[in-house]
C-alpha cells in the first residue's frame, strides 16, 4: 500500500479506532468485470493483516469511495491504480491499553491469553506481578515421573499452573485483565 493518508479517531486506552484512509489501490484487468467486487477483493485482503501505514490490524472496513473518476495506468505493471476511501476499524494494543483475557495455556515461563476470541497474547513471567500470582507445581506430575506411573492425557504435560497469591484459585479458564507495558 502506498500514497496513504490517515485521519485516525481512538477512544484513551482502547486497543480499537477508526482510521479514515486515502489510499491507492491497483486492480487487475479480470477485475473490470465487476469493479466493485474487484474492489471488495483488494479490500478484503486487508482484514486481519497487519498495516504498517494504520499501525494495526485491520478489522474492518466501510464507506468505501472512489476518489477519482479515472484510473492510472503505469508503463510497468498491466494493473489500473485508483485512490479510494474507506473507514478501517484497526487493532492496535499499544502502550497503555488495558485488556483482558482468558488464560488458554500456562507454564513456569509466561501466561498465554485469547483477547476476543482472535488474539493470541503472552504475559512473560518477568511481567507477571509476584504479590498476586505465583507458579504451583503439578506434584502429581511430578510423582508420576518419579513413580513411572500412567497419568490422563489432559494432566500429561501440564507440570503446574499459576494461581491466585490471594485466593488460592487456580488462573486455568479464568479471564484476566492487563496493562500492554510496550
Amino acid at each position: 500500500m502506498t500514497n496513504t493518508s490517515i485521519d485516525a479517531k481512538k477512544a484513551e486506552n482502547s486497543p480499537f479506532r477508526i482510521v479514515t484512509a486515502k489510499m491507492l489501490i491497483d486492480l487487475p484487468p479480470k477485475a473490470f468485470e465487476d469493479f466493485d467486487q474487484g474492489t471488495y477483493t483488494y479490500m478484503n485482503a486487508l482484514i486481519m493483516q497487519y498495516v504498517e501505514e494504520f499501525n494495526g490490524i485491520v478489522l474492518a472496513y466501510e464507506n468505501i469511495k472512489l476518489c477519482d473518476t479515472s484510473g492510472y495506468i503505469y508503463e510497468d505493471s498491466p494493473y489500473c491504480h485508483f485512490y479510494v476511501q474507506a473507514d478501517f476499524v484497526i487493532w492496535d494494543a499499544s502502550k497503555g491499553c488495558r485488556l483482558t483475557g482468558k488464560v488458554i495455556r500456562q507454564s513456569p515461563t509466561h501466561i498465554a491469553l485469547l483477547l476476543y476470541e482472535s488474539f493470541n497474547v503472552k504475559i512473560f513471567r518477568d511481567c507477571i506481578p509476584d504479590d498476586v500470582f505465583k507458579w504451583k507445581d503439578n506434584e502429581e506430575f511430578f510423582n508420576a515421573m518419579i513413580s513411572d506411573k500412567q497419568l490422563e492425557l489432559d494432566k500429561l504435560y501440564q507440570d503446574g499452573e499459576w494461581i491466585n497469591e490471594r485466593t488460592g484459585e487456580s488462573l486455568t479458564d479464568k479471564c484476566i485483565a492487563f496493562e500492554v507495558l510496550g
